[in-house]
């Protein structure tokens, strides 16, 4: 069994954690709680996937900046309906992974796909190009559009691009 981890970022609010936990637990929080760290784990029949949902909040910073050791994906996430959080996804976001963490699999993901978007689709097109982001994703956690998708582009990324050789293979006890 090959574990894999994936860090998952953008703006508070977004819907990093309602993404998450829609895969994690099948469940869907209508009320947003402010994350600090949380690590969540799900097992299948062919990996240990760890997923690491990190505060955008400037307090935690330095915390978070310990949340990129050995990541083999990162999703970058912005919520479709603020064009704000895709603007910072550029300004704040790449930065920080590419001091942090530049040789993880970029993966950009539209959250909150049920609601109207604001953002025009050769926009997002753009950022995914400045980036260099090969594949981009929308989905809803409150529909539960797309949520498996999102994982499975990353996950298929991972074993296409042959990242998780340096890791060893773990068993399952």
């Amino acid at each position: 069994m090959k574990q894999v981890r994936i860090l998952v970022i953008g703006d508070e609010a977004v819907g990093k954690t309602s993404l998450i936990e829609r895969y994690v637990k099948e469940t869907f929080l209508m009320n947003h709680s402010p994350t600090v760290i949380n690590e969540y784990v799900k097992y299948s029949k062919y990996h240990e996937l760890h997923i690491r949902d990190c505060s955008a909040l400037p307090e935690f910073k330095s915390l978070r900046f310990l949340q990129y050791a050995e990541v083999d994906i990162i999703l970058f996430c912005f919520n479709l309906a603020t064009i704000g959080t895709l603007d910072s996804l550029k300004s704040k976001w790449l930065p920080e992974v590419k001091e942090h963490c530049g040789n993880a699999i970029r993966i950009l993901v539209g959250c909150k796909n049920d609601l109207d978007s604001i953002i025009n689709e050769s926009f997002i097109i753009k950022m995914q190009e400045h980036l260099k982001i090969s594949k981009y994703v929308r989905c809803s956690a409150k529909t539960n559009e797309n949520i498996d998708a999102v994982i499975a582009t990353a996950l298929n990324a991972v074993y296409l691009n042959n990242r998780l050789s340096v890791r060893k293979s773990i068993k399952k006890h």
